[in-house]
Protein backbone atom coordinates (compact mmCIF):
# COMPACT_ATOMS: atom_id res chain seq x y z
CA UNK A 1 0.00 0.00 0.00
CA UNK A 2 1.65 3.21 -0.84
CA UNK A 3 2.13 6.17 1.93
CA UNK A 4 -0.09 9.51 1.34
CA UNK A 5 1.68 11.55 -1.12
CA UNK A 6 4.43 9.52 -2.11
CA UNK A 7 4.20 7.98 -5.96
CA UNK A 8 4.02 4.60 -6.52
CA UNK A 9 5.87 2.80 -9.32
CA UNK A 10 4.26 -0.42 -10.55
CA UNK A 11 7.68 -0.91 -12.58
CA UNK A 12 9.46 -1.07 -9.46
CA UNK A 13 7.65 -3.30 -7.51
CA UNK A 14 8.79 -6.03 -10.15
CA UNK A 15 12.01 -5.79 -9.80
CA UNK A 16 13.98 -8.53 -7.55
CA UNK A 17 17.65 -9.85 -7.36
CA UNK A 18 19.05 -11.31 -10.38
CA UNK A 19 19.60 -14.75 -10.30
CA UNK A 20 23.61 -14.64 -10.42
CA UNK A 21 23.07 -12.19 -6.88
CA UNK A 22 20.57 -14.66 -5.71
CA UNK A 23 22.83 -17.89 -5.83
CA UNK A 24 25.75 -15.69 -4.55
CA UNK A 25 23.90 -14.33 -1.33
CA UNK A 26 22.19 -18.23 -0.80
CA UNK A 27 25.69 -19.12 -0.99
CA UNK A 28 26.89 -16.38 1.40
CA UNK A 29 23.77 -17.56 4.16
CA UNK A 30 25.22 -20.99 3.42
CA UNK A 31 28.75 -20.21 4.34
CA UNK A 32 28.07 -18.49 6.85
CA UNK A 33 25.93 -20.95 8.60
CA UNK A 34 28.92 -23.23 8.38
CA UNK A 35 31.49 -20.92 9.89
CA UNK A 36 28.90 -20.88 12.60
CA UNK A 37 29.44 -24.44 13.25
CA UNK A 38 33.10 -24.71 12.37
CA UNK A 39 33.17 -21.50 15.25
CA UNK A 40 31.17 -23.71 17.60
CA UNK A 41 33.44 -26.61 17.53
CA UNK A 42 36.43 -24.80 17.69
CA UNK A 43 35.41 -23.14 20.46
CA UNK A 44 34.64 -26.18 22.47
CA UNK A 45 37.77 -27.73 21.63
CA UNK A 46 39.81 -24.85 22.96
CA UNK A 47 41.25 -23.78 19.68
CA UNK A 48 39.82 -20.42 19.43
CA UNK A 49 40.24 -17.63 22.33
CA UNK A 50 36.69 -16.47 24.25
CA UNK A 51 37.45 -12.94 21.87
CA UNK A 52 37.62 -14.42 18.62
CA UNK A 53 34.74 -16.84 19.21
CA UNK A 54 32.65 -13.77 20.32
CA UNK A 55 33.86 -11.87 17.27
CA UNK A 56 33.76 -14.51 14.61
CA UNK A 57 29.64 -15.53 15.63
CA UNK A 58 28.75 -11.97 15.98
CA UNK A 59 30.13 -11.60 12.37
CA UNK A 60 28.94 -14.52 10.92
CA UNK A 61 25.32 -14.20 12.45
CA UNK A 62 25.35 -10.35 11.02
CA UNK A 63 25.98 -11.29 7.91
CA UNK A 64 23.49 -13.93 7.58
CA UNK A 65 20.95 -11.59 8.39
CA UNK A 66 22.48 -9.10 6.25
CA UNK A 67 22.39 -11.59 3.25
CA UNK A 68 19.06 -12.59 3.48
CA UNK A 69 18.14 -9.15 3.40
CA UNK A 70 20.16 -8.25 0.54
CA UNK A 71 18.11 -11.02 -1.30
CA UNK A 72 15.31 -8.94 -0.57
CA UNK A 73 16.87 -5.64 -2.02
CA UNK A 74 16.81 -3.92 1.07
CA UNK A 75 19.22 -0.83 0.68
CA UNK A 76 20.60 -1.34 4.57
CA UNK A 77 20.84 -4.69 4.44
CA UNK A 78 23.11 -4.03 1.50
CA UNK A 79 24.77 -1.33 2.85
CA UNK A 80 25.77 -3.39 5.70
CA UNK A 81 26.79 -6.68 4.32
CA UNK A 82 28.94 -4.83 2.16
CA UNK A 83 30.81 -3.61 5.78
CA UNK A 84 30.82 -6.70 6.92
CA UNK A 85 32.96 -7.76 4.19
CA UNK A 86 35.88 -5.05 5.27
CA UNK A 87 35.23 -6.23 8.81
CA UNK A 88 35.84 -9.84 7.40
CA UNK A 89 38.76 -8.80 5.45
CA UNK A 90 40.36 -7.28 8.44
CA UNK A 91 39.61 -10.57 10.78
CA UNK A 92 41.23 -12.59 8.19
CA UNK A 93 44.96 -10.34 7.88
CA UNK A 94 44.93 -9.70 11.63
CA UNK A 95 48.01 -10.35 13.10
CA UNK A 96 47.57 -13.31 15.88
CA UNK A 97 44.10 -13.81 14.43
CA UNK A 98 41.91 -16.41 14.03
CA UNK A 99 43.59 -17.30 10.25
CA UNK A 100 46.77 -15.88 10.94
CA UNK A 101 48.64 -18.89 9.93
CA UNK A 102 46.01 -20.53 7.01
CA UNK A 103 46.70 -18.53 4.16
CA UNK A 104 44.47 -20.72 1.97
CA UNK A 105 41.49 -19.34 4.22
CA UNK A 106 42.97 -16.07 4.11
CA UNK A 107 42.94 -16.18 0.56
CA UNK A 108 39.95 -17.65 -0.09
CA UNK A 109 38.14 -15.21 3.00
CA UNK A 110 39.58 -11.94 0.36
CA UNK A 111 38.24 -13.42 -3.04
CA UNK A 112 34.93 -14.54 -1.25
CA UNK A 113 34.38 -10.81 0.23
CA UNK A 114 35.16 -9.43 -2.98
CA UNK A 115 33.09 -11.81 -5.00
CA UNK A 116 29.85 -10.45 -2.63
CA UNK A 117 31.17 -6.89 -2.29
CA UNK A 118 31.21 -6.67 -6.08
CA UNK A 119 28.26 -8.75 -6.68
CA UNK A 120 26.13 -5.87 -4.02
CA UNK A 121 27.89 -3.34 -5.91
CA UNK A 122 26.65 -4.37 -9.59
CA UNK A 123 23.39 -5.21 -7.87
CA UNK A 124 22.76 -1.47 -6.74
CA UNK A 125 23.50 -0.15 -9.72
CA UNK A 126 20.72 -2.37 -11.86
CA UNK A 127 18.54 -0.56 -9.22
CA UNK A 128 19.22 2.69 -9.79
CA UNK A 129 18.82 1.69 -13.33
CA UNK A 130 15.49 0.30 -12.98
CA UNK A 131 14.47 3.30 -10.79
CA UNK A 132 15.62 5.94 -13.12
CA UNK A 133 13.92 3.80 -16.06
CA UNK A 134 10.78 3.72 -13.70
CA UNK A 135 10.36 7.15 -12.55
CA UNK A 136 11.84 9.11 -15.70
CA UNK A 137 14.19 11.20 -13.87
CA UNK A 138 18.17 11.40 -13.68
CA UNK A 139 20.05 9.23 -11.90
CA UNK A 140 23.43 8.22 -10.56
CA UNK A 141 23.78 6.87 -14.74
CA UNK A 142 23.88 10.07 -15.86
CA UNK A 143 26.76 12.23 -15.78
CA UNK A 144 26.19 16.16 -15.54
CA UNK A 145 29.04 16.80 -17.52
CA UNK A 146 28.05 15.54 -20.79
CA UNK A 147 25.60 18.97 -20.52
CA UNK A 148 28.16 21.09 -20.96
Amino acid sequence: MARPGVKSYPQARALSASPFARIVLVLDVLAHLVVLAIVGKAASAGVLTTVWTVVLVVLAALTVVASLGSLGLRARSRVWRGRLCAAALLVAIWRGGPLDDDRVAILATVLWSGLVWITLLVEGRRISAAVVEATGEEGLGDDPSRHL
